[in-house]
């Protein structure tokens, strides 16, 4: 594991396959702290709206509980309270969890204790596409942060994303360039 944060350029042996080619360009540097090898997993996206409909929290807590359970490996921005919640379950688990704030590394001395576990036990990976100065996440670094998510995923699944939301409007871009694409009425084709 790598103690300290590390950056990932396409010219390192570990930069993302997934965003070999078009992604290089997208994303020239990654900042990462954790096992690098959890990029090599074939890595699930998770992706859910802000707010929820009750039926949909249960659901998607459901869903995160099979994922879990079945050692899928996932990789989300985890910041909505839905995806936040999801976390918590995933970090339960024994499966990779590739976590990408949508600001620069967070010390890891500052992490919550089931965070810093799992990263000790080389089970979560900490990646940003923002160096260290990135501190605040805003809305242009939530999106940007997104689409790495998306790219970096080999299947995506989109909790809850209602029309005319920005995470809509992610699941629709997905679609358009050929990933595949679930929702949570659809999470028994991702499970094993």
């Amino acid at each position: 594991m790598h103690a300290e944060a590390v950056v990932l350029t396409p010219a390192s042996a570990d930069y993302p396959s997934a965003l070999r080619g078009a992604g290089e360009a997208e994303f020239p540097e990654l900042w990462i702290l954790g096992e690098s090898t959890l990029l090599g997993h074939d890595l699930l996206g998770l992706f859910c709206s802000t707010r929820c409909p009750g039926d949909v929290v249960l659901r998607a807590y459901e869903a995160a509980r099979a994922l879990r359970d079945a050692g899928i490996p996932v990789i989300g921005g985890f910041h909505t309270p839905m995806e936040q919640e999801c976390l918590e379950l995933l970090l339960r688990g024994t499966q990779p969890v590739v976590w990408c704030p949508a600001r620069g590394l967070p010390q890891p001395r500052r992490l919550p204790q089931p965070k810093r576990d799992a990263l000790a036990e080389g089970r979560l990976l900490i990646l940003s596409p923002f160096a260290a100065k990135a501190r605040r996440m805003t809305s242009e670094l939530a999106e940007r942060r997104n689409e790495l998510v998306a790219e970096m995923a080999e299947r995506l699944l989109f909790l809850h994303a209602p029309p005319g939301t920005k995470t809509d409007a992610l699941r629709q871009r997905a679609v358009a360039r050929g990933k595949p694409v679930f929702s949570v009425a659809e999470l028994a084709a991702l499970l094993p």
